[in-house]
């Protein structure tokens, strides 16, 4: 008898575009994949993206089929499993979903749109135990979670897990510690708009433009991933309207042929940094090594900072880099909101938020008033 796939929800927020590649491969590592019987990982899956993610999709190729609000991938991912993606109006708001539906199955499609819209109406649901277990799934890094093998008894292979731990034997506690900070606790239950769970983001714009010749071929590519990019001839211009990535992901052969372009530029730190991680890749690579790689950027030596540092001494062009960042809130919270500059020379990195200037603030002001009181001296003259 064939069942109807589970429609689930697998990560919380409005995917990146890096993020929203590696979520269309988040089972690769299932026994299952490889052996050709990988419907049943994919159908029923979706996600969150942002409209430009769904507006390049539609670009990258001819869709299958396009209806009024979604439209089908052309190329399946396994059997008839293929992506759809959705553009749908949720109380009053238009939104961008990404789902894998079985395409033998009528309707199946509609009945995500049902359920999406169902799930992401208002009043803000709590995420579920699966919900929660997936979306930790989603945000770990392929090379550390794992499937059970033949170390765990027969009744448990085939499970995730990281290393060490499946995922569906964690307790609540160790749940909500693998959970980012604002997705740990679930959200007042009221249908008042200012109740609904808070979003904060980090947009930055750098400036100036930096000219495509004072970057290596690596620090184009990983800034270009960190960053939304626009412009070539006359300087590249990065922005991100969330925030930069901490990760980025791509692909082994990719990341290698930049590496490679940029060998003459020893004194890179991002170059440094991806030769002992592509070494440490390829020392650890088993019979069927990755496709794919993550570049942590919040390693000292890896950081866009440095990489803005790297690319100043070097230029000819530019002596000053300036990341200008604001911190910004979808509800009107008192810690929402606020800034911050980054400004990176040859020779420092100096950064000072709204938080900071406030405390430089205080500690005149308690100065000033520590000044104009009168000593004990004077009081007793």
């Amino acid at each position: 008898m064939h069942t109807q796939p589970t429609i689930r929800k697998v990560f919380e927020g409005v995917a990146t575009r890096h993020e929203m590649y590696r979520m269309f491969n988040r089972h690769r590592g299932e026994p299952a994949y490889f052996a050709g019987e990988a419907s049943h990982l994919f159908a029923g899956e979706w996600f969150e993206i942002a409209e430009r993610e769904h507006d390049y999709m539609l670009e990258l190729l001819p869709p299958l089929w396009m209806r009024a609000e979604m439209f089908a991938l052309r190329e399946f991912m396994t059997d008839d499993v293929t992506s759809i993606f959705f553009s749908l109006f949720i109380d009053g708001r238009k939104r961008f979903f990404h789902g894998y539906c079985d395409l033998s199955e009528k309707g199946s499609a509609e009945r995500m749109r049902d359920a999406i819209i169902a799930r992401e109406s208002r009043p803000k649901k709590t995420m579920t135990r699966e919900e929660r277990i997936d979306h930790i799934w989603s945000s770990t890094l392929e090379d550390y979670r794992g499937y059970a093998g033949e170390r765990w008894g027969e009744h448990l292979r085939g499970q995730r897990g990281p290393v060490l731990k499946l995922l569906d034997q964690l307790t609540d506690a160790e749940i909500l510690a693998q959970l980012p900070v604002h997705l740990r606790y679930p959200p007042t239950q009221s249908r008042r708009e200012e109740d609904v769970m808070t979003d904060y983001h980090f947009p930055p714009v750098v400036q100036p433009s930096i000219p495509a010749a004072d970057m290596t071929p690596l620090e184009r590519l990983v800034l270009g991933l960190a960053f939304d990019a626009e412009g070539e001839n006359e300087g590249i211009y990065f922005h991100s309207w969330c925030g930069p990535s901490d990760i980025v992901t791509l692909s082994v052969d990719d990341l290698r042929a930049a590496l490679e372009a940029s060998r003459e530029y020893s004194e890179s730190g991002i170059v440094k940094h991806v030769s002992a991680l592509l070494a440490r890749h390829d020392a650890e690579a088993g019979d069927d090594p990755p496709d794919d790689i993550g570049v942590d950027l919040t390693d000292s030596d890896a950081g866009f900072d440095r990489m803005f540092q790297d690319i100043v001494r070097r230029s000819a062009t530019i002596d000053e880099i300036v990341v200008t960042t604001s911190f910004t809130c979808t509800k009107m919270r008192p810690d929402g909101f606020g800034g911050s500059v980054m400004l990176v020379t040859d020779k420092a990195i100096r950064y000072r938020s709204t938080a900071n200037v406030l405390e430089e603030f205080w500690n005149e002001t308690a100065k000033e008033s520590s000044a104009s009181q009168p000593s004990s001296s004077q009081e007793t003259s």
